[in-house]
């Protein structure tokens, strides 16, 4: 049975709900809302600034940047992507029962799971950095020195690559747990360290220090 209130919006029987601004649940869920829009903000803030920065150094750093990533994420989301998606269903079952044991013992093996598969890649990246930008962009006007340039932030892409494999399985663990203040807060401390370094490191290594 299907009951419907609120305004009619057309012919047949489809009605739609007027909201209930003041319903707690959805008082609830603006408040969980508020710090995944900041967390989003954050994280546009750092490709922004990274960006910004990358303009100060020599032609091409931002290209540079940009082409590095695109093959650090595109890594990260077919291997990473793929296992996290499939590893939260149990992980958020588990929380959702109040079994914390269990969600810790199977955390641990995911996040093996996860290492074991993307540690390879990282190092081959690292490794092979500049056949692989070479195989993938030199044509045109992407000549050796783009390459030499990509190259080396995707060296420095490739060491974080790990890290920000098991960082997709946490966040979407911190939102399991309704923690979305406790990732807010670690998205301000990872951009504000990210800032500091980057600034550090861009002088001596150019854009692999961004990177």
């Amino acid at each position: 049975k299907l009951v419907v209130v609120g305004p009619k919006v057309g012919p047949g029987f489809v009605r739609i709900a007027r909201p209930a601004w003041k319903d707690p649940l959805f008082t609830r869920l603006l408040a969980l809302a508020r710090p995944v829009l900041l967390s989003s903000v954050i994280v546009q803030a750092l490709f922004m600034i990274d960006k910004i920065l990358g303009s100060l150094l020599d032609a091409g750093s931002v290209s540079a940047l940009g082409y590095a990533n695109t093959v650090n994420q595109l890594t990260l989301q077919i291997f990473a992507g793929t296992l996290v998606t499939v590893m939260f269903t149990d992980l958020a079952s588990l929380i959702s029962r109040g079994e914390m044991a269990g969600f810790r013992a199977a955390f641990r093996r995911d996040a093996g799971y996860l290492l074991a598969i993307i540690v390879p890649f990282a190092v081959v990246a690292g490794v092979k950095s500049r056949e692989i930008v070479a195989i993938l962009f030199e044509r045109g006007r992407f000549d050796a020195a783009a390459t030499e340039a990509t190259a080396s932030a995707l060296v420095m892409y490739s060491i974080g690559l790990p890290t920000l494999g098991l960082n997709m399985l946490l966040g979407r663990v911190f939102h399991a747990m309704k923690e979305m203040t406790a990732r807010m807060w670690i998205d301000l401390a990872w951009l504000g360290s990210n800032v500091i370094v980057a600034l550090a490191l861009m002088k001596p290594l150019g854009v692999a220090g961004l990177a």
